[in-house]
């Protein structure tokens, strides 16, 4: 079991998922709670080394939450990153020995160096998770090729044939490495997936936003494909083998394919 342990408190439906699932890629064993009460609670059965600490929660609000944090003798030497998205909320918390504060919203590349500042990396035992992949198609013969080569390179691979929340879903509870989709339209008959509502979706998350998204296309639809996502997200194909040689070059990845 990982030693490096990390606890969330925040009611925000979308974001403790997606840091739980990208901690956990780096490494860290991670738990979260949706308010200040339940978060006390939390730390007696997670025995945490750090708390992620939102200002504003239902229950018991941050303020609250840290007087009591502090009145708890071994409690109070866990450290505590605060995030708001009020920047003034940092001088309410003056009184308290606040490790680090961060507006919201805010990216991976802000947090994570201030956990390893206050608690460290995983030590090489604790060895981080192996890169994810979201593949969003309705092809099953395509899904099986591109699902091959990408474990062959040590990914894991996840799978979504629609846009009506499960891929987006799947984005949030795997802040995956990459998202691969295949190009498909809203209006075309029997539809079950939107390529360009997912993507706008996506977009709309800033965290989400940061994810290497790429759509792949071939034949007929190229058309349609190239007017709705720029070049650098686009990849056309004519065979299989194509379109794998372009994933590598996108995402740097170096396996042996047959």
């Amino acid at each position: 079991m990982p030693s490096k342990r990390i606890l969330i408190i925040d009611d925000d439906p979308t974001l403790p998922p997606i840091l739980k699932a990208y901690l956990q890629t780096k490494g860290y064993a991670v738990a979260t709670s949706a308010d200040g009460f339940d978060g006390l609670s939390q730390i007696i059965i997670e025995d945490p080394d750090l708390i992620i600490l939102d200002a504003l929660l239902p229950k018991m609000n941050g303020l609250q939450f840290m007087k009591r944090l502090r009145e708890n003798e071994t409690m109070r030497k866990i450290p505590v990153i605060m995030m708001s998205a009020k920047p003034n909320m940092k001088d309410f918390f003056s009184d308290f020995n606040i490790e680090e504060f961060l507006r919201k919203p805010f990216g991976m590349e802000d947090l994570l160096p201030k956990i390893e500042k206050l608690i460290g990396k995983p030590s090489h035992t604790e060895a981080a998770s192996p890169k994810r992949v979201l593949i969003v198609t309705l092809d099953k013969f395509l899904k099986t090729k591109v699902a091959e080569y990408f474990k062959a390179a040590g990914w894991e691979v996840y799978f979504s044939d629609d846009h009506h929340d499960d891929a987006y879903n799947l984005a949030v509870s795997l802040y995956p490495d990459a998202i691969l989709c295949h190009y498909w339209d809203e209006a075309w008959e029997g539809s079950a997936l939107d390529t360009k509502t997912l993507a706008n979706r996506l977009e709309e998350n800033h965290l989400l936003a940061k994810i290497p998204f790429y759509v792949f296309c071939e034949g007929g639809a190229v058309k349609d494909a190239m007017q709705a996502f720029h070049e650098p997200q686009f990849i056309k194909y004519e065979k299989i083998a194509d379109l794998l040689s372009s994933i590598s070059k996108r995402l740097d990845i170096k396996t042996r394919h047959a």
